[in-house]
């Protein structure tokens, strides 16, 4: 048991971290409300409400539709970019737009800006 609070605890850290100022934060203190009151089941439920890298991503990519970055971001999830050039054409494309989207105040893609600069990171340094 104590193991599972120890990995809640994580959980809700995280997502402390992950929805600061955005339109999630009064979810995520919610949770740490329920998880002081020691209501361990509803700080779980309430967690995985909030969206995913995954999820967040995909709410991106169909505000993308329609613009060149799409294709070439469909490329790269399919694996089938040509060469890591493409590869880091399409991650700081997707970047741009993270930060667009951070910009009108939409600060839950940070998690998105993290993960496309560690892909960013390792092909620049890591050799992909």
């Amino acid at each position: 048991m104590a193991e599972e609070i120890q990995k809640l605890l994580g959980r809700l850290g995280q997502a402390e971290q992950d929805f600061k100022g955005s339109k999630y934060q009064r979810r995520v203190e919610e949770a740490l409300m329920c998880y002081q009151r020691g209501a361990y089941a509803r700080v779980g439920e309430i967690l995985s409400r909030l969206p995913s890298s995954v999820k967040l991503l995909e709410t991106l990519m169909q505000k993308l539709k329609g613009k060149s970055v799409y294709k070439t971001l469909v490329k790269l999830a399919k694996g089938k970019t040509l060469c890591p050039h493409e590869n880091l054409k399409g991650l700081f494309s997707l970047g741009t737009h993270i930060s667009i989207e951070l910009e009108h105040g939409n600060l839950e893609y940070a998690v998105l800006a993290r993960d496309v600069h560690s892909r960013i990171g390792a092909i620049l340094y890591g050799g992909e």
